[in-house]
């Protein structure tokens, strides 16, 4: 065929595809998909995805919230709305302890009793030289009978993550709710993020020191947020205490605890191992002795 054909061949077919499209005028439709009905689906497929996560679902019942579309030409009257800051992540005290009395501490590391009752820990439960020096100091209270409830509140959470329980991940990209295990080794000291599936097991290990903060809620995750605002179309929302943001210097990881007790238990860990956010007994030196919690970056440590 020669190139004038080729030619010809080409226009008869330019002239019959714009006779097709001239009842529409002469600009070519395009005809789009239902974006709104898949939007939907897929709001619908990431809610029940969700509600598969524990016990009981981990989302709560709100206001129904659809996604607003800007307009293509703004008027000129109408000045641009700031979206709103999504709330600050929050640090919160693992124990919402009742302050009964005015607690103090005594705060000696030295102390043989201290040295003794870290002995006595490190026999019991394996635990690093540090990590037991942390917990003896708990018996430097003067109200005894909270210090004892203290300690046992970190041990007892100490046991529990060695053990390891079940929760979810949010994948990073495709927003995916992924059953996981976690587990602590408090010797390495590192969290394991284990996979559960018959196929592939993948599992992150992350060294406690790379660990720069746990957050609770959803602020401090795009992924957190980003489901919100799906399945607020269709109203619900994540309860915010049941979700945990883990943040390191590469990443961050979002975590959904079957319960909300499972979230107090890995905070506590967490910071005995890092000796952050804890009893004011854990800072070397005397500035935060008469709080029971430490008090860091203008945190709200209020009893």
């Amino acid at each position: 065929m020669s190139f004038s054909e080729k030619l010809q061949q080409r226009r008869k077919l330019q002239d019959d595809t714009a006779a097709v499209y001239e009842d529409y005028g002469k600009k070519k439709q395009v005809f789009k998909k239902g974006k709104s009905r898949l939007y939907k689906e897929e709001c619908e497929r990431q809610l029940l995805q969700l509600n598969k996560v524990g016990v009981q679902p981990p989302t709560e019942i709100c206001e129904v919230e659809l996604p607003t579309e800007e307009p293509a030409t703004p008027t000129p009257q109408e000045a641009p709305q700031p979206a709103s800051p999504p709330p600050r992540p929050e640090l919160r005290v693992r124990k919402q302890w009742v302050k009964s009395e005015n607690i103090k501490f005594r705060q000696d590391r030295r102390s043989p009793e201290v040295l003794n009752k870290a002995k006595e820990i490190a026999v019991r439960f394996g635990l690093p030289k540090e990590v037991c020096l942390r917990l003896a100091l708990l018996f430097q209270f003067r109200d005894t009978e909270r210090g004892e409830d203290m300690l046992t509140v970190y041990l007892t959470a100490l046991q529990r993550l060695k053990k390891g329980f079940k929760c979810a991940k949010l994948a990073n990209g495709s927003l995916k709710v992924k059953k996981k295990f976690l587990q602590v080794d408090p010797k390495a000291p590192t969290v394991y993020i284990k996979g559960v599936g018959p196929v592939f097991r993948r599992t992150t290990a992350l060294d406690i020191r790379a660990i720069q903060e746990v957050y609770a809620g959803t602020s401090e995750s795009r992924e957190f947020l980003e489901v919100n605002r799906r399945i607020k179309t269709l109203g619900h929302r994540l309860e915010e205490n049941r979700c945990c943001v883990i943040k390191t210097d590469v990443r961050t990881y979002s975590l959904i605890f079957d319960r909300a007790e499972d979230m107090d238990d890995f905070f506590a860990v967490v910071d005995v191992l890092k000796g952050t956010h804890g009893p004011a007994v854990w800072r070397e030196d005397t500035s935060a002795a008469g709080n029971v919690f430490r008090v860091d970056e203008g945190m709200d440590m209020t009893l």
